[in-house]
């Protein structure tokens, strides 16, 4: 096992050859809520999962694996300020022959980032220590920049550059953990090794006939145990989970994952995480052969939670909220659409599902990241087969009326009510027919109606900074 301080001293290719890959930073571009940013127009694959993380500045860092510029493959970054303005980008890494679709970046330290990956770089070059196709890492600063490839090792086998997906998660003490599965193993990796190859031995499972798929690492920042997460279509189909550190554990199936033993595929990470305040959690389709809805499950609870209007779902993403909340983001397989959710602080409620609009031309989203532990938004990533794209998502406000239905002939006081994942919102501002009023301390506001109002169906409208308008319809009779 290896620190980054050991690390530090190994490092076979310098900043220096880092930057020379390195494109200029773009002009800064608006990035407010509810607008689509352009992180890497053209150039990617379908299959092209962006990996993301949220660096110490508050900037959000993307990687992704993209076409070279002769054929080969490449990997490039983007970052992304506070307000969703691109901040930087260039290229990582330049003309292998090939790298993993899923790059995973990790923080190792206060001072460092890396990005965990797998690949071959010109197998036709004896000697390079790239060409064995096993885990490795890039390094850079807690700003996201300055990278260079590592002369160490984060895995024994040489198979990961063939894997059906990979993940990592950083331990205590500066250690990276690295996963990756193919055909019925999971292999992972503890540390940074000072070869590539890893000296130091894999840990590995099997499960089922095979395959298992899209794994994702989680660390519960309570109990301190790491866990991975997997997809198996085999005999043992469906989502699962299974501790692997401190200790290994018994593999536990995601309640309700299979219908008569089938299962929805994810086709990208197990959508896994941890949760401020402990508790790791996942989000999966129920329902064979289409999605019925959402599960969001804790790990080791018998039921799951059904995530609201999510029938239809396709790809799903989750995302560790702030004060504990966690955001569910996915698209549907019949629109053009990306959803998202988050919970409140207990994640016993759900607030209201913002639907928006993938960017113009969008045939569909192949692959979502997300991320949402900073602040009150959730910054999404879609990969639309057009390139990727970034927007950040507000959440909604829900509004009720009591009364919804009365008589316009009658003087009547309606008593709207906000919330947000059922917490009542003090200081809303609602508005209808021209007369408008605040919400108290309950999220109450009171709107009165006089007597002659005109017949008619009327929408009352929700406003709140930091937040996306909420309505509810009004009818007035006769």
């Amino acid at each position: 096992m290896r620190t980054w301080s050991a690390k530090l001293a190994v490092l076979l290719v310098t900043t220096a050859v880092a930057a020379s890959l390195a494109i200029p930073g773009p002009t800064a571009t608006a990035g407010t809520p509810g607008k689509w940013t352009d992180i890497s127009k053209l150039r990617v694959s379908l299959i092209n999962e962006p990996g993301v993380l949220r660096l110490d500045n508050g900037n959000l860092l993307v990687v992704y694996e993209r076409y070279g510029q002769h054929g080969d493959s490449a990997m490039g970054y983007t970052t992304l300020r506070p307000d969703g303005s691109k901040a930087d980008q260039g290229a990582l890494l330049a003309e292998w022959d090939r790298v993993t679709s899923d790059p995973k970046p990790i923080r190792i330290s206060g001072t460092h980032v890396s990005i965990v990956f797998s690949g071959v770089r010109d197998r036709l070059t004896p000697g390079s220590p790239y060409d064995s196709g096993a885990m490795y890492s890039l390094s850079g600063g807690a700003d996201g920049t300055g990278w260079a490839l590592d002369s160490t090792g984060l895995s024994q086998s040489e198979f990961a550059y063939g894997s059906f997906g990979t993940s990592a998660v950083t331990l205590p003490g500066e250690t990276p953990v690295a996963a990756y599965a193919v055909n019925k193993t999971i292999r992972w990796h503890e540390g940074f090794d000072f070869s590539i190859p890893a000296a130091a031995p894999d840990n590995k499972f099997t499960h089922g006939s095979c395959c298992l798929y899209n794994p994702t690492l989680a660390r519960d920042d309570m109990s301190g145990k790491t866990y991975i997460g997997w997809y198996s279509n085999g005999d043992k189909n469906g989502q699962w989970t299974r501790r692997i550190l401190p200790t290994t554990g018994p593999p536990r199936k995601a309640p309700h994952s299979t219908d008569s033993g089938s299962s929805v595929s994810p086709d990208q990470a197990v959508a896994m995480t941890n949760r401020s305040g402990g508790g790791i959690y996942l989000a999966y389709c129920r329902g064979y052969p289409h999605c019925v809805s959402i599960a969001l499950w804790k790990v080791g609870a018998k039921q799951a939670m059904a995530v609201p209007n999510s029938r239809g779902a396709d790809t799903i993403a989750i995302a560790r909220g702030t004060d504990g909340r966690l955001w569910v983001v996915w698209d549907t397989d019949s629109e053009s659409k990306v959803h998202a959710v988050h919970t409140d602080k207990s994640v016993a409620h759900f607030g209201a599902v913002r639907t928006i609009r993938l960017p113009e031309g969008s045939l569909g989203s192949y692959r979502l990241a997300a991320e949402g532990s900073t602040a009150r938004t959730v910054d999404v990533v879609v990969n639309n087969a057009d390139g990727l794209h970034h927007i950040q998502i507000e959440p909604g406000l829900k509004v009720s009326a009591t009364p919804r239905r009365f008589d316009g002939d009658r003087r009547t006081t309606v008593a709207f009510t906000v919330t947000d994942a059922g917490a009542a919102l003090k200081n809303a501002r609602v508005e209808v027919l021209g007369k408008s009023d605040r919400t108290n301390a309950n999220g109450i506001a009171r709107i009165t109606f006089g007597s002659g109002t005109h017949a008619g169906n009327y929408q009352a409208t929700a406003t709140l900074t930091g937040f996306y308008r909420g309505t509810v319809a009004v009818r007035v009779t006769k």
